[in-house]
């Protein structure tokens, strides 16, 4: 891969895949007010969970994928229009360890060597969706 301009080059990772496990915690149900015009009910879960992320390193002679360890906390939120029909709104944060590499050489390292150890990485995703239930 080929970068043109100003020098810079990668110095991150790209996450490509996480698959895990977790349970959902309900601690709240309840009704609320639509606009003073419809009651409607919402629950919040909070899903603590476990799991294996697969990350690409970048660098100018190789892209390995790792595999790692991977944890992290969930709290959706459903609002309820109907007893069939939801809106939801979740907080995903995952974290684990990774390693980036040097993408290009520089004074002291090559491309491809390993520049940080076992950093500490987060992802925060806000996620949005509609769920129909049957």
């Amino acid at each position: 891969m080929e970068f043109a301009g100003g020098g810079t080059r990668p110095d991150f990772n790209r996450e490509k895949s996480f698959y895990g496990v977790g349970v959902n915690w309900v601690p709240f149900y309840a009704k609320m007010s639509l606009l003073g015009f419809k009651i409607i009910y919402f629950d919040m879960q909070v899903t603590p969970f476990v799991g294996m992320t697969t990350y690409e390193q970048q660098s100018a002679v190789k892209t390995p994928d790792v595999t790692t360890f991977a944890y992290g906390l969930s709290v959706t939120q459903f609002f309820f229009f109907n007893k069939n029909f939801a809106v939801r709104a979740e907080l995903h944060n995952r974290f684990y360890k990774s390693d980036v590499l040097a993408y290009t050489n520089g004074v002291g390292f090559q491309a491809g060597d390993v520049r940080r150890s076992g950093e500490s990485t987060n992802t925060s995703m806000f996620l949005m969706g509609v769920t129909y239930f049957y």
